[in-house]
């Protein structure tokens, strides 16, 4: 929450910027449920520093125990928002539900795919276990953090300078990181292989918080200029993207 706070500050100074104003190529129809969940609370949450490096991340700052215990608690919060016996009133909207003829059905329909950073795979194999599911956990580096390039194990803070670079042109990468817009195709094409490859499925993709953000606002078709005005995602907190 912190780096959309300082985010928010920066973007603030640019708001007669036109270099985010266009919206992105839509991505929706989905034959599948496609549900976001963000990382439990980690290491790198705790010491408020950015670890966007795959080489860093995969290998080190993983879940806090609170943020363990974010992940189990997040799987009941799952079986009531994506129960099939919640046929009114959007996900969740059942508070009678059997949960556990929910969960036998969750387990043959939900399919966790993750980033493989050691703060969500520790969370994708929290509710991976704890849902019970039975096709096998899978990873895909589609979901990564974004490369913050030098901004790399800095303060949170220091983000605003990446903000501010990329409401000037969403293609840079003045700080050796990786591109918005580099981050919105391959989270596109990651959603729409998904979909393909399957039908009548729960898919649930755990990742982080800027890239569950950016998933929302292409799922929506949104400009890129959107992307710390929409509604912020808590530590494993989790959203359904819209068909």
């Amino acid at each position: 929450r912190a780096l959309c706070c300082t985010v928010r500050s920066v973007l603030s100074l640019h708001s007669s910027s036109i270099a985010m104003n266009d919206p992105v190529q839509k991505v929706g129809g989905f034959r599948n449920r496609m549900v976001l969940i963000r990382h439990g609370q980690s290491e790198s949450n705790v010491e408020n520093i950015l670890v966007s490096d795959p080489a860093v991340g995969r290998a080190s700052y993983g879940l806090t125990e609170k943020g363990k215990q974010q992940a189990r608690e997040a799987c009941d919060r799952l079986v009531r928002a994506l129960s099939t016996s919640s046929s009114s009133g959007g996900p969740g909207s059942s508070d009678d539900c059997d949960c556990s003829s929910d969960l036998d059905l969750l387990a043959e329909r939900v399919v966790v795919v993750s980033s493989d950073f050691k703060r969500t795979r520790e969370t994708a194999e929290i509710i991976h276990s704890g849902l019970g599911v039975k096709a096998p956990l899978r990873f895909s580096p589609a979901l990564w953090e974004r490369n913050y390039g030098s901004l790399n194990l800095k303060r949170v803070s220091t983000y605003g300078r990446l903000a501010a670079l990329d409401m000037q042109d969403p293609n840079h990468t003045q700080l050796e990181n990786e591109s918005l817009m580099s981050v919105v195709k391959r989270t596109s094409d990651l959603m729409k292989k998904l979909d393909e490859e399957m039908e009548g499925k729960v898919i649930l993709m755990v990742s982080h918080q800027e890239i569950a953000m950016l998933m929302q606002v292409i799922n929506h078709g949104l400009p890129l200029e959107n992307l710390y005005s929409i509604p912020e995602i808590g530590n494993c907190e989790f959203i359904e993207l819209s068909n």
